[in-house]
């Protein structure tokens, strides 16, 4: 039996131990694990959440706002800091939709919150109040609403980049979340104050894009009137810098087979057709620089039977038959395609493949913006019968290729053989700053042809818009317009269904020292007008007609930067009875008013942006007075008085109610 001693050492020594115990896991939970315990604590008690960055604007090329951030506020309310709860519920009954009863309601709860989106204006007397603060709540919008919609993409319900550039270019709009952390009270609430920001959000990078806000509503309202009048399914609209491969306008339109209504959509860059007639140049283009036979060939008399193995035959025709002989010029000039594949029978496969493969034909345009197609151009291993796929591509079939596509070929046949990258986008800088990130630099793909092979092209597409030419109705009262028309078959199902065509020019002005390519396609017209002399070629004339008429910009704003007309690189010499004037594009400020007059249309009532087309189309430049989304209320000159062409009207604008 042990002894009152050992058992009073046998408790002593249990305490030791148990005082060890306590004080290691003590240093355990203090020392060791502090970090852990103290986040574990700090978590029970806080809250972190991120702060949305702005994301960056998105410009034109002039500095026009195209898609910005706008903020709005949500309120809540801190009762224990404030100092005068009167006032506050005297300045909240004055914002709109709160009622004394809903005010009321808000204030017996501990944190009052109220969900709706204000305005800075409308929050401003709040500013100041102890015990109100403000969460900040960001959208997305378009102040030109639905110009140019496709190409800028848009966001979703989450905020997500979805097409167009917003999706090409998300992670530099993007911009950095910040980081705030908030309280927990003993109730659990979250308590939100401006010090509880730990890290600034980081704004996104704005984003200038080569699009002419003005040019680009001159296409768009062109393309739907085109459109409407011939009964298309659709149609594409580009227009390109030819020296640097900006991309100025591009429009689309096609019909939506559930509803039969047409929609805007990114058809120019992301989908490919064969282009028919519209590509016999580049057929040329690959004749001149292989120093293939140039001969006449002749014309048939507008039928010509080709044999194929097996003892058959295939028909190829032409609309205007020529009997006699056709040199390459002439060929370009009716659009032959008999001539036309005559000459391509003097090249090898290969020899025609690398040629429309240099043009960009059958490779990404790289433009960037998200689904756009690289067309289709078979390798020469895959042709058929030389005498049956030859003949076809020569008329521009048996490949496909994009609007964009063939814009850029055409200018780099106007830029002396040198095809150009196209771009989208001019700069990106530093939201809210000056600061220039990057710019974009022209650059070079490869040399097509030699200078000299284009310029024998150059003088081609001449022909072709001369009297007589194919695309003779695409040309200025003033200026010189050069260019090749197409006309192309449809496919339907693997077939090709008479009397179903798309109608297509490609136009270059101005004609002696191209600055843009206006190229335009109308998709399956109804009746009879559907050649691309008749439906295409008369749009590239309108279109020009319409940015020579506008100067700079249907918006004549002084606040905005000299856009694509102070850039003169290649002025245009202009043929007319009087003395030789220069032109650029669009048309310099004249130093004196021309001397025809016409009335001022009527145009009240409209919608602003018809407005502006309709005046622009009668040959005026607009300058216009309140808001671009808004309905056009008169004009100075009022409707139905005489003014002088090429001089300003006033446009005054109400705000749609």
């Amino acid at each position: 039996m042990a002894t009152p001693a050992a058992r009073l050492v046998a408790v002593q020594a249990l305490l030791v131990l148990g005082g060890a115990i306590v004080l290691g896991r003590s240093f355990q939970l203090q020392v060791v694990q502090h970090a852990r315990w103290e986040a574990r604590a700090r978590a029970l008690r806080t809250e972190s959440d991120s702060i949305d960055a702005r994301r960056g604007t998105i410009f034109d090329r002039n500095g026009v706002p195209l898609a910005e951030t706008q903020e709005a506020y949500r309120i809540t309310l801190a009762k224990n800091e404030f100092t005068d709860s009167a006032k506050v519920v005297k300045l909240l009954l004055r914002l709109p939709g709160f009622s004394a009863e809903r005010v009321a309601k808000a204030m017996a709860k501990r944190y009052p919150n109220f969900y709706d989106e204000l305005s800075a204006e409308e929050i401003a007397p709040l500013r100041d109040m102890k015990g109100v603060h403000f969460d900040v709540v960001r959208r997305r919008v378009y102040p030109l609403e639905q110009l140019a919609r496709p190409l800028l993409g848009r966001l979703d319900d989450k905020g997500r980049a979805s097409g167009g550039v917003e999706r090409m270019l998300d992670t530099v709009l993007t911009g950095t979340p910040g980081l705030a952390i908030y309280l927990r009270d003993v109730n659990n609430q979250v308590v939100k104050i401006p010090s509880s920001v730990t890290r600034a959000p980081v704004a996104g990078k704005d984003v200038y894009l080569t699009i002419d806000h003005a040019l680009q509503g001159i296409v768009e309202g062109e393309l739907r009137r085109a459109v409407a009048e011939y009964r298309a399914k659709g149609g594409d609209v580009v227009v390109l810098d030819v020296k640097s491969g900006e991309l100025l306008a591009s429009a689309s339109l096609r019909t939506d087979t559930a509803t039969g209504r047409l929609v805007p959509n990114l058809g120019a860059l992301v989908e490919a057709n064969e282009p028919g007639s519209t590509a016999k140049l580049f057929t040329a283009a690959a004749v001149l620089r292989e120093r293939a036979d140039t001969t006449p060939v002749s014309g048939e008399g507008g039928i010509w039977r080709v044999a194929l193995p097996g003892g058959k035959s295939r028909s190829i025709e032409d609309v205007h038959a020529e009997s006699g002989m056709l040199s390459l010029g002439e060929t370009i000039k009716v659009s032959s395609n008999i001539g036309i594949s005559k000459f391509g029978l003097r090249l090898t496969r290969e020899q025609q493949f690398l040629a429309l493969r240099d043009f960009g034909f059958g490779t990404p345009a790289l433009l960037g913006i998200p689904g756009e197609t690289t067309g289709s151009l078979r390798n020469p291993v895959d042709w058929d019968i030389p005498v049956l796929s030859q003949p076809s591509i020569s008329q521009g079939y048996f490949y496909e290729a994009s609007a964009l596509q063939l814009a850029t070929a055409y200018a780099a046949i106007a830029n002396g053989g040198r095809l150009m990258a196209p771009s989208i986008v001019r700069e990106v800088r530093d939201g809210g700053a000056n600061t220039v990130r990057w710019r974009h630099t022209p650059t070079q793909v490869r040399e097509a042809v030699t200078p000299e092979v284009a310029h024998q092209l150059m003088s081609y597409l001449r022909l072709a818009t001369d009297t007589g030419g194919s695309g003779a109705k695409a040309q200025l009262d003033r200026a010189t317009v050069v260019g090749k028309t197409g006309t192309a078959k449809v496919l339907v199902r693997g077939q090709y269904v008479t009397g179903v065509y798309r109608g297509s020019f490609a136009g270059l002005y101005p004609g002696e020292a191209p600055e843009v390519v206006v190229y335009v396609m109308i998709d399956r017209p109804s009746g009879m007008e559907f050649y691309g002399g008749l439906v295409a070629a008369p749009m590239v004339r309108n279109i020009l007609q319409q940015s020579l008429a506008s100067r700079t910009s249907p918006l004549n704003r002084p606040s905005i930067e000299a856009p694509l007309a102070a850039r003169r690189e290649a002025p245009l010499v202009v043929t007319t009875a009087g003395p030789i004037k220069q032109l650029a594009f669009p048309l310099a400020a004249p130093t004196e008013a021309p001397g025809a007059t016409a009335a001022v249309p009527i145009v009240q009532g409209l919608p602003v942006r018809e407005a502006i087309v309709a005046l622009h189309r009668a040959g005026y430049q607009v300058q216009l007075a309140g808001r671009a989304t808004g309905l056009a209320r008169h004009t100075l000159p009022v409707g139905g008085d005489t003014l002088a062409r090429a001089r300003i009207v006033t446009l005054y604008a109400d705000s749609i109610p």
